[in-house]
């Protein structure tokens, strides 16, 4: 139906798969790229990681249903999760400067920990442990659905027992601002390290930022291997002093002062969480609900008459080209031209605002001096109102209905009905009359 992601061995789809009876079901198919489709290779890797992640079944993780080829190119469809990552979380909650709370960060984290416990302890058929890493925990691969769940995904570069290592000495795998140090130094990876990386998501989900900021590449992995992270207590002041001692254990450089594993760490940021009240589910909720209101104020200029309910629920079921040339048409034609003139293309940067996918960048602009950004506020934050948008000159499309019907017109029969009831009314008063006399 449409593509989703794309990395540097393979792309996602979303897809629909039917069977008998009418039955439909979106899925999700990973799929080698194109140009790896003849490389034995990539195909290799894809087949290796449906049979590892066949094999875990939990919540937490995003599960596989089937293996296949199609066209010389093997997929992989796994359960589609309707909602974003936690990468793309984090950059929607940058313009309004909003920061999840200590809580809905570590109920996030724990989630993942417990998909990461299931697949640290998985085991084979013969109930032989398998000892898979992931070596790839980062907020990208992290998703987020509509109602609040968490899954982790893609374990293309997850390394177990009954896998050959494909990792060549020297190389580096996985993304460097949530690399171990251990990885980074080349030294053998276990369980410890995805603890490792599942604490840099939290570090990064509570303070805005990543434990490792933007570096020169060689700067970026010394930074990493001596464990050379920012204060958090600097970073982010206010933040209780038992969240700082979680950080700074599971951000631990050396593995044996860390948590042991993911269980471990999971149960500290449960003990956190209840400390801190309720179950913050609703609240997670609440903050996907401020990203999606954040895309509607970003829409707004674009057409002022969309219903409140159109952003992703059409933009994840129709195909990417038909619902760019849709609202281009819908913007370029106006239902009363009033001029011979053609009306005016509309800006690149308005057509983006609907799409993931980036539109055309326009000229860029003088550089102006930055402005300092706010402190970040935690989350419950009051949602901003939306700014006051003039109305643009152009008239919105029939298929655009209004929000609010327009009142009823007076009608013209209302004065002959006036006359009826008036003479009904005398009738029955004459009848009364001449009956009390």
């Amino acid at each position: 139906m449409r593509r989703i992601a794309g990395g540097g061995a393979a792309e996602v789809f979303l897809a629909r798969a039917r069977s008998v009876a009418g039955f439909e079901k979106h899925v999700a198919l990973k799929m080698v790229h194109a140009r790896l489709a003849n490389d034995p290779e990539a195909t290799r890797r894809l087949i290796d990681e449906a049979r590892l992640t066949s094999r875990l079944r939990h919540r937490n993780i995003v599960q596989v249903i089937d293996l296949g080829e199609f066209e010389g190119r093997h997929y992989i469809a796994m359960e589609y999760v309707d909602g974003i990552d936690l990468a793309k979380l984090i950059e929607r909650l940058k313009p309004v400067h909003a920061l999840p709370s200590p809580k809905v960060a570590s109920y996030i984290t724990r989630e993942l920990c417990e998909g990461l416990e299931h697949a640290h302890r998985a085991t084979d058929a013969d109930a032989r442990p398998l000892r898979i890493v992931h070596r790839d925990v980062s907020p990208s691969n992290v998703l987020l659905s509509y109602d609040g769940e968490v899954k982790l995904a893609d374990f293309g570069l997850a390394r177990s027992t009954d896998q050959p290592s494909s990792t060549q000495a020297g190389v580096i795998k996985g993304k460097y601002p949530y690399l171990s140090p251990e990885q980074v130094r080349g030294h053998a990876v276990d369980a410890r390290s995805d603890v490792f990386a599942a604490a840099a998501v939290l570090y990064e989900l509570a303070l805005g930022q990543p434990p490792f900021p933007d570096a020169p590449l060689p700067l970026l992995l010394e930074r990493i291997s001596r464990g050379l992270i920012e204060d958090p207590a600097r970073v982010r002041p206010g933040l209780p002093e038992s969240f700082l001692a979680m950080l700074r254990r599971g951000l631990h450089p050396d593995p044996a002062e860390r948590y042991q594993s993911a269980r471990d760490f999971g149960e500290a940021l449960s003990a956190f969480i209840f400390t801190e009240g309720p179950p913050p589910e609703q609240e997670l909720v609440r903050l996907i609900e401020l990203v999606a209101e954040t895309r509607h104020h970003q829409m707004s200029p674009l057409a002022a008459n969309l219903p409140t309910q159109l952003s992703d629920e059409v933009t994840r079921i129709e195909p990417f080209a038909d619902i760019r040339a849709r609202f281009a048409s819908g913007i370029r034609a106006p239902s009363h031209p009033t001029s011979d003139q053609p009306p005016a293309p509309p800006p690149p940067e308005a057509l983006s605002a609907f799409f993931d996918d980036p539109a055309p960048e326009p000229a860029a602009p003088t550089p102006a001096a930055p402005e300092p950004l706010p402190e970040p506020a935690a989350v419950p934050v009051p949602v901003p109102q939306p700014p006051v948008v003039k109305r643009p000159s152009y008239v919105a499309p029939a298929r655009y209905a209004p929000l609010t019907p327009p009142p009823p017109s007076p009608s013209r029969r209302r004065p002959w009905l006036a006359l009826v009831a008036l003479s009904v009314a005398a009738l029955t008063l004459a009848g009364w009359l001449l009956r009390a006399r």
